[in-house]
């Protein structure tokens, strides 16, 4: 049994449309098991040039050998 690792980063990202939606979709990489999920984009309080926008960065690793697995029996 293999169990792949997965990361969810919480992240915030500010500036004008243009540069923010270029720099999400750079970042947003299936093919590199990098996605953006739950992405809620609102106008900048402080700026009204700006957005905020908050999103989940999935990433996900190689498999990891249950053998590897913390509470796994050594392998002789």
């Amino acid at each position: 049994l293999e169990t792949t690792a997965m990361v969810i980063a919480e992240m915030i990202a500010t500036g004008d449309l243009a540069s923010v939606f270029r720099w999400l979709h750079d970042l947003n990489r299936p093919e590199a098991f990098r996605v953006i999920r739950n992405i809620k984009v609102s106008p900048d309080k402080d700026d009204s040039g700006k957005i905020v926008a908050l999103f989940e960065l999935l990433r996900w690793y190689a498999p990891i050998p249950s053998s590897r697995l913390p509470g796994s029996e050594p392998e002789a």
